[in-house]
């Protein structure tokens, strides 16, 4: 299929990299981190997420220093909520 995103000999085209991105349907957006949270937000237009797993990790210089899973978290198609990092937190040591 030629449909300009990859080509005959399936080499990927950089457009490729963009609709990866727009076609996410998840966000997330740092709430200064210096208050350990995060904001997740659920671009979906019926879909909550609790049916998904959700893994972040927070890396600094290359680095990761924190990670956790939030599961059956309750977040409302096209809302956002901020999350504290600390209560699923999994920090890794430096």
């Amino acid at each position: 299929m030629c449909n300009g995103l990859v080509g005959p000999d399936r080499i990927p085209h950089p457009a490729l990299q963009e609709v990866k991105k727009v076609y996410q349907y998840v966000g997330v957006r740092p709430v200064p981190l210096s208050v350990n949270q995060f904001q997740l937000i659920n671009k979906h237009d019926f879909t909550n997420l609790n049916q998904f797993d959700i893994r972040w990790e927070i890396v600094r210089d290359g680095t990761p220093v924190a990670s956790g899973v939030l599961r059956d978290q309750m977040y409302h198609p096209e809302q956002s909520e901020d999350h504290d990092r600390a209560a699923g937190a999994a920090p890794k040591s430096r």
